[in-house]
């Protein structure tokens, strides 16, 4: 599986491409909120079209649209971001230009056909002025009192845009946003634990968390692994099958689990056969995206640990930190009764149980990426002295190696 993306491996990639998930009232992806940031706080747009916008989106799915931030003085931002017109949303932003001339430059792109956004309408004037040329319109669920979100809709329904929530920091708050008709969903609670009541794991579910159990026993032999897997036939059809498409360089087809073991190494197998099982928990499009941003958690923090100056985990640490960091989501029960009897880092297990602790900073550090804090990514990546542009290059990077792990498993 290749770790790198061969055009970039050895060029700065100075800007953090984040990607948020934006979904429909039936928890459908409907499209991805794309946040642009610098590592040197320049202007990102310039500074991403140079390396090549098409290569910064790899594993957006060709359904999906994105919704992007662009100035009004960007004639074809079709043409700047590869992606068409029919696919594209673009986010205005009015602030510090003549308002005048920034609403012109937004009618002549509606005017060509482009979807527009008017993103955290609060009701100020110059927002007011924006709010006639906008499709959609999001509101800020977290930080609108009760009040200002219900009036607020009502004036964005009377225009006839379509009304996203944003920033829905969890599942209650999800609920009463579909309640208040709201059409599209976006915010971090897609990633957080759902549970429904009265509702147990399945038998399948259960075994797929037996198995993680059993794969994370330290000093496991070639043997006791090969027996874990053996535990589940479908198990060892996927993983074959994986494995041998994989990309791995072997010249010879991998008949056996001991054979893939032999030939992998442990630690290699024992990360591939977590995330095949991982990518069975949930075959929904949110159960899709928590695979991909595990993956991608996980190959992000191993990056990391091979740059950091400071931190004191070694990377094999830090990519099941990572990698376990959404099993709470996708299996649906607490992470408590997931990882308490699991042969994990005592500070790494109380971090992923909600602590703060030394290592809950790498957790921040992913929320913050994920979420376009980037004064917290600023103040992480300092603490451990990684250089800011070697973290945004490991960001893209791992986002690219995640897809293309995707990819290979839904082929399966």
């Amino acid at each position: 599986m290749p770790h790198t993306v061969p055009e970039f491996e050895n060029r700065s990639i100075p800007v953090f491409i984040s990607r948020q998930p934006v979904f429909d009232r039936k928890k459908i992806l409907q499209a991805y909120k794309v946040m642009l940031h610098h590592a040197a706080g320049e202007d990102a747009g310039v500074a991403l079209a140079t390396e090549g916008m098409a290569n910064a989106l790899q594993g957006i799915g060709e359904n999906a649209r994105i919704f992007i931030a662009s100035p009004p003085s960007v004639s074809s931002p079709d043409e700047l971001f590869h992606i068409h017109k029919d696919r594209l949303a673009l986010i205005m932003d009015c602030s510090g230009d003549n308002l005048e001339l920034c609403i012109a430059g937004y009618q002549e792109l509606k005017q060509q056909g482009f979807c527009l956004i008017l993103d955290n309408y609060d009701g100020r004037s110059e927002h007011v002025a924006l709010l006639h040329l906008a499709d959609i319109v999001s509101l800020s669920i977290g930080r609108l009192s009760a009040a200002d979100v219900l009036g607020l809709s009502r004036q964005v329904k009377k225009v006839g845009a379509d009304v996203m929530a944003s920033d829905i920091q969890d599942w209650e708050s999800f609920e009463g946003a579909k309640a208040l008709r709201f059409e599209y969903f976006h915010g971090p609670f897609f990633g957080k634990l759902h549970m429904v009541p009265g509702r147990s794991m399945t038998t399948a579910s259960l075994s797929r968390v037996r198995l993680f159990k059993a794969l994370n026993a330290p000093d496991s032999t070639v043997d006791q692994l090969a027996d874990v897997v053996a535990m589940d036939p479908a198990l060892v059809y996927k993983l074959l099958k994986f494995i041998n498409a994989a990309s791995m360089g072997f010249k010879s087809r991998i008949t056996s689990i001991p054979h893939a073991i032999n030939l992998l190494g442990i630690v290699p197998f024992r990360r591939w056969a977590l995330a095949v099982i991982m990518s069975d928990f949930d075959n929904t499009t949110r159960g899709r995206e928590l695979v991909y941003l595990a993956l991608q958690r996980s190959r992000f923090l191993e990056l990391i640990g091979t740059t950091a100056q400071r931190g004191g985990y070694a990377p094999d640490t830090l990519l099941l930190f990572g990698l376990f960091s959404k099993l709470d989501a996708l299996a649906g029960r607490p992470m408590d009764e997931l990882i308490d009897d699991m042969a994990l880092n005592p500070i790494i297990k109380d971090a992923l149980k909600g602590r703060k602790n030394s290592a809950h900073d790498w957790l921040d550090l992913l929320e913050a990426v994920e979420t376009g804090d980037w004064q917290i990514v600023s103040n992480i990546v300092n603490k451990y002295a990684i250089p800011p542009a070697e973290a945004a290059k490991n960001y893209f990077l791992s986002a690219y190696w995640a897809k293309t792990v995707i990819g290979v498993l839904e082929r399966q």
